[in-house]
């Protein structure tokens, strides 16, 4: 082999190693976003009923915390903060 040969050798071998690095990072950031989106949807399914049971979303004077008020019969029955 001459010089090049080897050269290109070890350029593809350095080359391999990261390319499949960053293929099992990208599988892992694949799978870490569908985690993230299962819980995102369960989560709205779990909002869903709040939603068409007359639930209002408000910030709190400061507007720095989210609660969800569940109201009854035109008053606040229940507060949670999130």
């Amino acid at each position: 082999m001459d010089i090049v040969e080897i050269d290109s050798i070890s350029s593809i071998s350095e080359a391999t190693a990261s390319f499949f690095a960053a293929l099992a990072s990208l599988h892992e950031l694949q799978s870490e976003s569908a985690a993230s989106v299962a819980k995102i949807q369960k989560l709205r399914n779990n909002l869903a009923p709040l939603d068409r049971n007359g639930s209002k979303w408000s910030s709190n004077h400061q507007g720095e915390a989210k609660t969800w008020q569940f109201e009854k019969a035109g008053r606040v029955s229940r507060t949670a903060t999130v």
